[in-house]
């Protein structure tokens, strides 16, 4: 991960953000191109567009304080306005049912705590995985991982247990991610998953259910409780001596949930 230029909010948008701007026309720099490196955290449609403030205005206000400070990356104003416009009216893409676990249930929002809070950084090394006779991870390694967990929670692997997940073994978390190649930060991995199981115990009784309920299902309160209470989910970056908080992967789950059930409670 990078330190952001800019963040923007975008309800519903695509995983891949860079390969959604290319297909509608836009010109980026390279992936080594400071200038094309842009954070985009995402969050679902609030019921209450002032509910947004609780999330954002922090993150607005440290990604202003980074583009001041930038010393290799601008961004055109007048350019980002044309992509806001653009991207108001280009449609949500569809939701890849194939990549991701779904049975409708609570097992899927457990599906994807555990898939978001393992989801950073997977590079150098390469890792695939095969699932149904296609290979993952060949251009996107997060794709290898969500296909990983999707399989285990398909083989009956008890992911969804606050208590398993919380005791998870090395062994185990390997049988899980078997393919070509190991994901990098396996132990970080590791790590995060043991927390997630042992705060969905401490706090919410064991169920993902509690921690949305407690939430009211409200977007921006879900991403706060996230970064507020698990380890995996505090994203913290130091700049220039000061100390910001993206908050991405909380983001990104509320996003997924958005699209696993297609932004229906």
């Amino acid at each position: 991960d990078v330190s952001p230029a800019a963040i923007f909010v975008i309800p519903g948008l695509t995983r891949n953000p860079r390969r959604y701007l290319l297909k509608r026309g836009f010109r980026l720099g390279g992936r080594n191109d400071n200038s094309s490196h842009l954070a985009f955290s995402l969050l679902s449609s609030y019921p209450d567009p002032s509910m947004s403030t609780i999330v954002t205005t922090g993150i607005r206000e440290q990604a202003a304080h980074i583009v001041a400070g930038a010393a290799h990356v601008r961004i055109d104003g007048a350019c980002l306005h044309d992509l806001a416009v653009r991207l108001a009216s280009a449609p949500t893409p569809s939701w890849d049912s194939d990549l991701h676990f779904s049975d409708d249930t609570e097992r899927t929002a457990a599906y994807f705590l555990v898939l978001d809070a393992a989801n950073f950084c997977f590079w150098p090394s390469e890792f695939f995985v095969t699932y149904k006779e296609k290979t993952y991870g060949r251009k996107d390694g997060y794709c290898a991982l969500a296909v990983a967990f999707k399989r285990a929670f398909e083989e009956g692997m008890p992911l969804w247990d606050a208590k398993m997940l919380g005791g998870l073994n090395e062994e185990d978390l390997r049988q899980i991610l078997r393919g070509e190649g190991e994901v990098p930060l396996f132990d970080e991995r590791l790590a995060n998953l043991r927390n997630l199981g042992q705060t969905l115990i401490e706090r919410y009784g064991g169920s993902v259910i509690n921690l949305l309920e407690k939430c009211g299902y409200e977007a921006p309160r879900i991403a706060e409780e996230l970064a507020g209470n698990f380890s995996a989910f505090r994203d913290v970056r130091t700049w220039q001596g000061q100390t910001f908080t993206p908050n991405k992967r909380a983001q990104i789950f509320v996003s997924d949930l958005a699209g696993a059930f297609g932004e229906k409670g």
